[in-house]
């Protein structure tokens, strides 16, 4: 398994921020604290990208007029 590790300097501004959120969580690892709320904030900025490709590119999921799906007309025998 391929770990990570990085050294931050989260500077007087941040820092104490960082310590009193983990205080406030009951983290006593600010370490620890600091990778998952990274953690969590990499994902959502993934996340976030990946709707916003959607939002440029609606025809990828729904193909093009919102009621087809792959490109393809559905048939499921629905009468509308």
């Amino acid at each position: 398994m391929e770990e990570y590790f990085y050294t931050l300097d989260m500077g007087s501004i941040y820092g104490p921020k960082l310590e009193a959120l983990a205080e406030k969580a009951s983290f006593d690892d600010v370490e620890a604290f600091a990778a998952m709320i990274l953690a969590h904030a990499l994902d959502d900025m993934v996340q976030r990208d990946l709707e916003e490709d959607q939002a440029e590119r609606p025809d990828a999921e729904f193909g093009g007029d919102g009621w087809r799906s792959g490109g393809q007309e559905m048939d499921d025998d629905i009468p509308f």
